[in-house]
């Protein structure tokens, strides 16, 4: 009967019924005005009673049994408004002046390690909705900024094997593998951290990322698989230090040692040891907003420019290699005599 009349309501074109439309919309749309002799009292009264509140929840409540999970804390550690998750026995080692804003979970298992490890360095913030799986350790340096939604985790949970998995085994011990995060690295928001991987200083992760291979110092890498994406101040310094092979290569552009030098750039761009010279690295995942910085990198490090075509048309570590060979032979044939390319 009520379902019947008020379809009657909805949809007739009797007089009643387009009346009662009428007084629902008027009801729907009713608004009071809003002097703000009585409205900003009123708001300022509100917000000053929720500060109030969510101090009190925090330093009162909150923090204290933060504080109660940790094995040690450093100056000046501060929490959100929530009560953080943990689960599971494992050390919770935090540095001064850290922020663990939000609700974040912490999830510790003792199947691989005693003493499973969360460690976070000092003036690191992490935001909102973080989530740490803790088999043997996690770590996190100094100045980090972890946003908010990212995953680490160091253990998998389930082994690959489909009968291992199906009997309810742990995973594999080898696969158990510790997290570093070095310090003043900044992962992006939603990005996922694989077991084994190390993030280098300085680096950006952008987000929604799916890391699973070592990130260099003072790069950014972005993707599913993570790769690098553009290199930031202070990286030349590093890539020196890192890569003194390849400076050698450099001096004497030729032969065996040019193709070792492209091959650590290629690497070190892709993020993987497992390119070979032969292999394309277009179909090992070299991607168009890869090109710049990974021309931009060759370019830097051989001492050459490339001009239209020579670059794209070089598929292999190899070819490569071959290209800037004969730009170096051509730079060198057309440098004024006298010059530094010259001298003893």
């Amino acid at each position: 009967m009520s379902g019947g009349l008020r379809q009657w309501v909805a949809s007739s074109d009797h007089p009643l019924a387009y009346a009662a439309r009428k007084t629902r919309r008027v009801a729907l749309t009713f608004s009071l005005p809003a002097p703000a002799l009585i409205v900003r009292p009123m708001l300022a009264i509100y917000m000053a009673l929720r500060e109030s509140y969510y101090f009190l929840v925090r330093l009162l409540i909150c923090e204290p049994l933060f504080k109660a999970y940790c094995t040690q804390y450093g100056r000046g550690l501060r929490t959100g408004v929530y009560i953080h998750w943990v689960q599971g026995r494992g050390k919770l080692i935090l540095g001064d002046n850290v922020l663990v804003d939000g609700k974040c979970s912490f999830l510790f298992t003792v199947r691989y390690l005693k003493d499973p490890t969360l460690r976070v360095g000092d003036n690191t913030v992490i935001g909102h909705g973080c989530t740490f799986t803790v088999g043997r350790q996690i770590t996190i340096g100094k100045h980090c900024l972890i946003a908010g939604g990212v995953h680490m985790f160091d253990a998998p949970g389930h082994p690959t094997d489909p009968s291992l998995r199906k009997m309810g085994a742990p995973a594999n011990a080898d696969d158990v593998r510790p997290i570093v995060i070095h310090d003043n690295a900044w992962i992006g928001e939603h990005s996922i951290v694989f077991p084994g991987v190390v993030v280098g200083e300085g680096s950006v992760v952008a987000m929604g990322s799916v890391v699973v291979n070592e990130v260099p110092p003072y790069t950014i890498v972005a993707g599913n698989p993570a790769r690098v994406t553009g290199r930031l101040s202070g990286a030349r310094a590093q890539v020196r230090e890192e890569d003194a092979g390849t400076a050698a290569a450099i001096a004497d552009v030729g032969g065996a040692s040019s193709l070792a030098a492209v091959m650590a750039v290629l690497r070190r761009v892709l993020g993987t040891d497992n390119l070979s010279p032969t292999e394309d690295f277009y179909d090992a995942g070299v991607t168009s907003i890869m090109m710049l910085p990974l021309l931009m990198e060759i370019e830097q490090q051989f001492g050459i420019a490339f001009s239209d075509g020579d670059f794209p048309d070089a598929r292999t570590g190899q070819q490569l290699a071959a290209r800037i060979d004969g730009l170096s032979r051509d730079s060198r044939a057309n440098a004024p005599r006298g010059s530094l390319s010259d001298a003893p």
